[in-house]
C-alpha cells in the first residue's frame, strides 16, 4: 500500500523545503505555490450560481460545485454564467467540458481582456495569467442533452492530470480560519476569569471558581451583575477589532456594552449577544489601535438558587460551538510572565541588589534559572536559587528587589542573566 507523507528535503535546491511523496495517491492534490498549499481545482464557483433551465448545479456539504448536469433540449441557446470576472495569477488550464463537445453543440468558454474567446470542448484550454470575463457553459439551441455532466475546473498549467476535484480552500486559508476562530492568541474563551465581586442589589451568594460562577441563596429582585468593568480601573476585558459572541451557560440573559441602561451604549442583550468591534465602535475607552474595554453583565433573576453553576464565555463569532471552555492564557500573557535580568556582580561585595522589573513583586515572583559567564564566550546554565553548596544564593526580597549573594569568589565580578517568572 502506498503511504502519503511529507518529506523534508534540502532548501538548497531553491525551489521548496517540503514535498509530498506519492502525491498521486493522496485524496487531495497539493501544490506548493507562493500563497500556500492549494487544491488542484482553483475555480471557486460562487453560491449565486444555481440550477437554471436545463442545468442542475450539484454541490457538496462544503457548498462547492461537484457537477453541473444538463438535461433537455433548449429551444434557444442555453448559457450558464459561472463567473463574470476572473483573475489568474499564473498560467492555468480550463477544463471540465465533457469529451465530445464542439462549437456546434456544447462547450465552456472564457474571454480575455482583448475579447478573445478560449473554449474547452473536452480536452482543456490553456490560459495565460491575466484578467478574464464571462466564464460560461454553453449548449446550442436544439441540442438534446441527457445527463451530460460539466465539471469546470482551473488547474495549474504544470499539472497534466485533468481529473476533476471539487474546489477546496487553500490550506493556508484553512489555517488562517482556524487561527481566527481560536483567536489570535490561541484560546477559544477570551473572557479572563478575574470577575468583579457582586455588588448593589445582588443578594444571592455568588462565588467565582476560576471563571465558573456558583450561585446560591435567594435573589430578592432581578439584577444585572457586572462581571467586567467597562473602565480601565478594575477587572475589565480588553478586546481587539473583530466579531465576538458572549453567552453564559446556565443563565438566560447577558448584556454587552459600555453601560447597560442606555440604548446608545448597550450593544446587545439576550441569551447570546454577538457584537463587532471596529473603527465605528462607540466607546470612551477605545485604544489607539482600535481595541476597546468592554462592559459585561449577566442577569440574576429573582428566585432561590441551589448551587447553580453559570459558565460565561466570549468566543470568536465564527465559532458556532457554544460549549464552555476555561480561559487559557494567551501567548502574550504567557510571554509577559517571564523576564530576564542582566547584571554584573560586584567583584568585592557579597550582596548585589537590583530592582525587580515593573509588574514583578516580592509576592508574585519566582526565580527560575540563571546563566553565568565563565569566560568571554562561555555561559554556564543553572536552575533554582541555591547552587554549588550554597556558594550562590538568588532571592526575591520583601523590598521588591532581587538579591544575588556571591558567597564564592567564582561568582563575583561575573556577567549573569537571571530568569524570573510572575505567578
Amino acid at each position: 500500500m502506498s503511504t502519503n507523507y511529507i518529506h523534508e528535503i534540502s532548501p538548497d535546491n531553491g525551489v521548496n523545503v517540503f514535498q509530498i511523496k506519492d502525491a498521486e495517491a493522496a485524496p487531495i492534490s497539493l501544490l506548493d505555490d507562493t500563497v500556500g498549499w492549494v487544491g488542484k481545482n482553483e475555480l471557486k464557483i460562487p453560491s449565486s450560481v444555481v440550477s437554471s433551465g436545463i442545468y442542475t448545479v450539484n454541490r457538496n456539504s462544503d457548498g462547492e460545485v461537484t457537477s453541473i448536469v444538463a438535461n433537455g433540449t433548449p429551444s434557444t441557446q442555453a448559457n450558464l454564467l459561472l463567473s463574470s470576472s476572473v483573475t489568474l495569477d499564473k498560467p492555468m488550464i480550463l477544463n471540465g467540458c465533457p469529451v465530445g463537445g464542439s462549437d456546434d453543440d456544447y462547450f465552456i468558454y472564457i474571454k480575455n481582456s482583448s475579447s478573445v474567446y478560449f473554449k474547452d470542448y473536452g480536452s482543456g484550454v490553456y490560459l495565460d495569467a491575466g484578467t478574464y470575463t464571462e466564464l460560461t457553459i454553453v449548449t446550442r439551441a436544439n441540442i438534446a442533452m441527457s445527463n451530460i455532466s460539466f465539471m469546470p475546473m482551473f488547474r495549474d498549467a504544470k499539472i497534466t492530470d485533468s481529473t476533476f476535484e471539487p474546489y477546496h480552500k487553500p490550506v493556508s486559508d484553512v489555517i488562517t480560519d482556524i487561527y481566527g476562530v481560536m483567536g489570535e492568541n490561541g484560546a477559544k474563551n477570551r473572557l479572563t476569569p478575574d470577575f468583579n465581586a457582586p455588588s448593589g442589589s445582588v443578594t444571592a451568594t455568588v462565588t467565582n471558581n476560576n471563571g465558573v460562577l456558583n450561585i446560591n441563596g435567594t435573589q430578592s429582585a432581578a439584577d444585572n451583575y457586572m462581571i467586567k468593568s467597562r473602565t480601565n480601573t478594575g477587572n475589565y476585558i480588553y478586546l481587539p477589532k473583530g466579531s465576538y459572541t458572549f453567552s453564559c451557560e446556565g443563565c438566560s440573559n447577558v448584556i454587552v456594552g459600555t453601560t447597560y441602561n442606555s440604548a446608545y451604549s448597550k450593544w446587545g442583550e439576550g441569551e447570546t449577544v454577538t457584537f463587532t468591534i471596529d473603527e465605528n465602535t462607540n466607546s470612551d475607552y477605545k485604544q489607539a489601535d482600535g481595541s476597546v474595554l468592554v462592559g459585561l453583565w449577566i442577569t440574576i433573576g429573582a428566585k432561590t438558587y441551589n448551587n447553580e453553576k453559570w459558565k460565561p464565555i466570549i468566543r470568536d463569532a465564527r465559532d458556532t460551538n457554544p460549549d464552555f471552555e476555561p480561559y487559557a492564557m494567551t501567548n502574550r500573557e504567557l510571554t509577559e510572565r517571564f523576564t530576564t535580568i542582566s547584571l554584573t556582580t560586584d567583584a568585592s561585595e557579597t550582596d548585589n541588589e537590583v530592582n525587580l522589573p515593573s509588574g514583578f513583586t516580592y509576592s508574585n515572583t519566582m526565580v527560575m534559572s540563571f546563566m553565568v559567564k565563565d569566560t568571554a564566550t562561555n555561559w554556564r546554565y543553572g536552575e533554582g536559587v541555591l547552587v554549588t553548596s550554597e556558594r550562590l544564593i538568588i532571592m526575591v526580597k520583601p523590598n521588591n528587589k532581587l538579591d544575588v549573594s556571591c558567597i564564592s569568589s567564582e561568582f563575583k565580578g561575573k556577567d549573569m542573566k537571571i530568569t524570573l517568572m510572575k505567578y
